[in-house]
């Protein structure tokens, strides 16, 4: 479970994430993170967060955002806030280390994908984007589709093909949902995981954070309109695990 002082590295997108206030602190209210991006640094490509609002306030450097259909260069002191539903990315704009604080709201299960997203580019199972296997991406998406989404592609026909995806991902190579590390359990479930085994690379000092008026708590958004994955029969799914993926991750750490 992520606590308050915790960080996390993305060796790819460049990205340090030292948290600051928890699902945990805020009853799910909020969480807000400390982030440091490296020159060159910058996350996969535009997204949504269907449920949540994402609020940067740069300390020092220069972000730039794409924000639906426009783009911005942010400076130290500049807030930008990008609401529920709508399509963005960010990069290092400048030439140095760019330093913002991130708020986003509700928390939902944002820590949880961030810990998978970052420990697997840790492990090297990721491509130069930091994009995971497409499998394991479909099991990741399906599991955290109220915390995040593609843009264009209509939710019904993501939410379908995500449910396959995860289903394919167990069947044929044993990717689940949640990663923290080689030798670690990886299980298929709609039930978000309540802990994560994913270590503390460092810590840092508290920042000074004057936080908002709390709001009221919100009931957390479920994937229910699609029924849950059909369950596979162990000696099937490990026939085909065997012929078409090889040996599970499990005893391969170094397999996609």
């Amino acid at each position: 479970m992520i606590r308050t002082g915790d960080s996390i590295a993305n060796p790819v997108t460049g990205e340090t994430v030292t948290f600051q206030q928890t699902a945990a602190d805020s009853d799910g209210e909020v969480v807000i993170a400390h982030v440091t991006l490296e020159p060159g640094g910058s996350i996969p490509g535009l997204h949504v967060h269907p449920n949540q609002t994402e609020t940067f306030r740069i300390v020092d450097g220069v972000v730039g955002f794409r924000i639906g259909r426009g783009r911005r260069i942010a400076t130290t002191g500049e807030t930008v806030v990008v609401e529920a539903d709508t399509a963005h990315t960010f990069w290092n704009a400048g030439e140095g280390q760019a330093q913002f604080l991130c708020e986003i709201r509700p928390a939902l299960g944002f820590e949880r994908l961030l810990e998978t997203m970052f420990a697997l580019a840790r492990d090297g199972k990721t491509n130069r984007r930091g994009v995971p296997h497409p499998l394991r991406l479909a099991a990741i998406a399906d599991h955290h589709c109220h915390d995040v989404q593609l843009p264009v592609v209509p939710v019904p026909v993501q939410r379908l093909a995500a449910k396959l995806g995860a289903t394919a991902a167990w069947a044929l190579a044993e990717f689940g949902p949640t990663y923290d590390g080689p030798g670690s359990p990886i299980k298929t479930s709609d039930a978000r995981p309540a802990s994560a085994t994913l270590r503390t690379i460092h810590k840092h000092g508290p920042l000074d954070i004057v936080a908002a008026d709390r709001a009221q708590p919100r009931e957390t958004p479920t994937c229910s309109a699609w029924p849950s994955s059909p369950p596979i029969p162990a000696a099937a799914s490990g026939s085909v695990s065997r012929s078409l993926a090889g040996p599970s991750e499990r005893s391969n750490p170094g397999s996609p």
